[in-house]
């Protein structure tokens, strides 16, 4: 199944997306999409060739979340947790659903609510800054190059 493309209203300065060949974290939005390579370089991408990066386990542990079990009913059900100051961000990933998860945010009695399901991992990037007001992609080379 390809992806959709994107529009810059989907993205934030930061959230990973997809490009020909890789992923890549985007720097700037205008006509085109700035990106950082991966290897440290810049490239202006232009909207049509961004793709949203589907979330897959291997993006929830780079996220910082922690497999906290599993269940086997009609399907595959993966739980996550991250920490978050106090309350619980936990993810209940489906991997045989199109990669769909659901987000809930609790607090440490696991009291909490249930957010719409996602799919891709700017949906995810931008759902849990609004909630937390915290990035959750902190690639070093993307922090040293916004402040250099």
């Amino acid at each position: 199944m390809k992806a959709k493309t994107m529009k810059d209203s989907d993205v934030r300065v930061g959230n990973i997306v997809g490009i020909p060949v890789e992923w890549a974290t985007v720097d700037q939005i205008g006509d085109e999409c700035t990106v950082l390579l991966q290897d440290g370089e810049y490239a202006h991408i232009p909207w049509t060739a961004i793709e949203p990066l589907p979330i897959t386990e291997e993006w929830l542990v780079k996220f910082g979340f922690t497999q906290t079990g599993s269940s086997q009913y009609n399907h595959t059900l993966l739980h996550f947790e991250k920490d978050n100051d106090g309350s619980v961000i936990q993810i209940d990933f489906r991997p045989e659903h199109d990669g769909m998860v659901w987000v809930s945010i609790s607090d440490v009695d696991y009291e909490g609510c249930i957010v719409t399901p996602i799919r891709f991992t700017n949906q995810l990037q931008n759902l849990y800054h609004a909630l937390t007001g915290k990035e959750l992609w902190n690639d070093p080379k993307f922090t040293q190059s916004r402040c250099a």
